[in-house]
């Protein structure tokens, strides 16, 4: 299943060979990944980190998903390693690169991976809390998305001043760019209650 570190370090396209495969969720038995595929997996999205652009570039996504990805198997592997892995992805939360940051997000939305958010909430509080957050190219930002993994950890999120501005832009996100999914319109409502 998993790709040799030489070939995926030659290539690092190869890395879209691993945007499909996520540890299946409460799986017993999870096939470890070749541990040196780690290091090469951070180097690619440290690299990918250098790269500024508020443009979405699909195939960058996939290559960077699927270095994601093998890093999901390594925290399912090695839940000792879960800290420190997570707050490292945490660090591209705030990436110049629209796509790295997004998916470095989207990461803690994963269901068996989500029990994983609260180590990176202050994280998520500071890029959601950013007067100057990296441009979106649609209509859900990232501070919408850093909001919208706040909330799922503690609906009292919504109340906080400072993410006021966050809370906005991921109802609007919600309502546009996802609006025509039921649930993303039920999160809306449920974002705006009491607030």
């Amino acid at each position: 299943m998993w790709l040799s570190p030489e070939a995926l370090k030659t290539d690092p396209k190869l890395w879209s060979r691993y945007r499909g495969l996520l540890p299946p969720e409460n799986s017993p038995r999870l096939p470890e990944i070749v541990p040196e595929i780690v290091p090469i997996a951070y180097d690619f999205l440290s690299n990918t980190n250098l790269v500024e652009t508020s443009e979405h570039d699909p195939d960058s996504s996939l290559l960077i998903v699927g270095a994601l990805n093998a890093l999901a198997y390594h925290v399912n592997a090695f839940p000792d390693d879960a800290f420190m892995t997570c707050r490292r992805i945490g660090t591209y939360f705030s990436s110049r690169n629209i796509n790295l940051a997004f998916a470095a997000i989207g990461w803690f939305e994963i269901p068996h991976l989500r029990q994983y958010s609260i180590f990176v909430s202050d994280q998520l509080v500071a890029v959601a809390s950013c007067e100057t957050p990296t441009p979106s190219p649609i209509e859900m930002t990232v501070r919408g998305l850093a909001f919208r993994v706040l909330f799922k950890i503690d609906q009292g999120f919504r109340f906080w001043s400072c993410l006021r501005s966050a809370r906005d832009e991921c109802v609007h996100g919600l309502l546009t760019w996802g609006g025509q999914n039921e649930r993303n319109r039920s999160l809306a409502r449920m974002i705006l209650r009491y607030t």
